[in-house]
This record gives C-alpha cells, structure tokens and sequence, in this order.
C-alpha cells in the first residue's frame, strides 16, 4: 500500500529512490517539520560547530575584503594584481 507519514499518520506512495528511507510524505507542512526535526537532530549532534562562528568569519570578513575601518576601501591583494597585469598588457602590447 505505502508508509505512513511520521508527522501528519497519513498514508503515501514513497519515492522509488529513496523509498526504504522516507519518513515524511510530499505535503508541505510534513517536508518542513522533517526538515526542522533534521537540523534540530544535526545541532545536537555537533553543538560546537558555530562556536565563535561570529568573530572568526563575520567579524573578520571587512578585512578579509581589504575594507579598512577608516571607511576606506582597498582591493584585495589578487584583485590589484589582476588590475595591474591587466593595465600593463594593454598599455604594452
């Protein structure tokens, strides 16, 4: 016949490729609270993976972009270089 949905007990046909692990049926409702259940499971099993998320990649990207905090903007080491090979091709060649 099919499975029965974890979340709203309802009966459905599963998806022939995944058919021995679908727990949620196609309806919108059950995709999001599976979804929630997933992440909420993986959060737990990783509780230190967004420790100091903040200062290591938000705060640190200003400079990681070359944005100064004087309001100044410099280009990335790669992006002037890139520039300058650029400039001199043209000018030169």
């Amino acid at each position: 016949m099919g499975k029965r949905c974890l979340f709203c007990g309802r009966f459905f046909v599963p998806d022939l490729r995944v058919s021995e692990r679908q727990k949620a049926c196609p309806r919108e409702g059950c995709k999001r609270a599976r979804k929630r259940l997933s992440q909420r499971l993986w959060c737990e099993k990783n509780p230190d993976y967004f420790k100091d998320h903040y200062f290591i990649y938000v705060k640190s990207w200003p400079q990681r972009r070359g944005i100064l905090e004087e309001g100044v903007i410099i280009a990335p080491r790669e992006s002037r270089e890139i520039f300058y090979y650029f400039f001199v091709f043209t000018i030169f060649c």
